[in-house]
């Protein structure tokens, strides 16, 4: 029996189902492809391989719908795994997924910290969002509304960047609007970021006796940390 989950008096948009997930970093690793073949003696096997390896495609942020589909180990064979998987070496419950903005689709590890939960009661058909576009993490974008395809969040976990740069060096972010500046020593760092613009705000915290930071300047696409000695300095940029 299908059901209606919205109406605006002209349209109705079917009900599907409403999980999907965040992704806390760059999640190509993680996301997999699953077929099965039989072997020579007769045995239906199970194999793993990754959706893409392209980082780019896989970016932090992206909101991934969940389709419905499982993998569960005591019922789906799950015999070779990729190289190179940071979490999956095992049999594990696996759910489907699909990514809005990528068009790609595979599996994924729902109970990894690659991946915050994320429920709605919209239908994932209902509203692209004004900024639910085909840019790829690192371009200029701003953050998508969550509640229908929404592509993608400019605000990421504080642990994504943790560079360390010395005077004179740069940290690369990304599209990140906030992380952890690793400065050493007597420093001026520049923070390349597209969540900066020249009327963004930047508000630093840190800790330590004698120590002494600032922002020296902000503009589009970037800003500058100065600090008086070694320290971890958390930056959040706000539009």
């Amino acid at each position: 029996m299908s059901g209606f989950n919205y109406t605006d008096g002209s349209r109705e948009y079917a009900q599907q189902y409403p999980k999907s997930f965040v992704s806390t970093r760059a999640f190509n690793n993680d996301f997999f492809t699953y077929t099965t073949s039989m072997n020579s003696s007769f045995v239906t096997v199970g194999t793993l391989g990754f959706v893409t390896t392209t980082a780019a495609r896989c970016p932090a942020g992206r909101v991934l719908h969940a389709t419905g589909r499982k993998i569960h180990p005591s019922v789906n064979p799950m015999n070779t795994f990729p190289g190179g998987s940071s979490l999956l070496t095992a049999p594990k419950f696996l759910v489907a997924v699909y990514d809005p903005i990528s068009n790609l689709n595979g599996f994924i590890d729902p109970t990894s910290s690659m991946f915050a939960k994320y429920d709605q009661v919209l239908a994932n058909s209902f509203d692209l969002g004004p900024t639910a576009n085909t840019a790829v993490y690192g371009a200029a974008q701003a953050a998508t509304p969550l509640g229908g395809l929404a592509g993608k969040l400019t605000v990421s976990d504080a642990g994504v960047s943790t560079n360390v740069a010395a005077n004179g060096q740069t940290i690369q972010a990304g599209a990140a609007a906030c992380g952890i500046a690793q400065i050493s020593g007597n420093s001026v760092v520049t923070v390349y970021t597209t969540a900066c613009t020249a009327t963004s705000r930047v508000f630093l915290t840190t800790s330590g006796a004698n120590l002494y930071y600032g922002v020296e300047s902000v503009s589009a696409g970037s800003f500058q940390i100065r600090s008086n000695n070694t320290a971890n300095v958390t930056w959040l940029v706000v539009n």
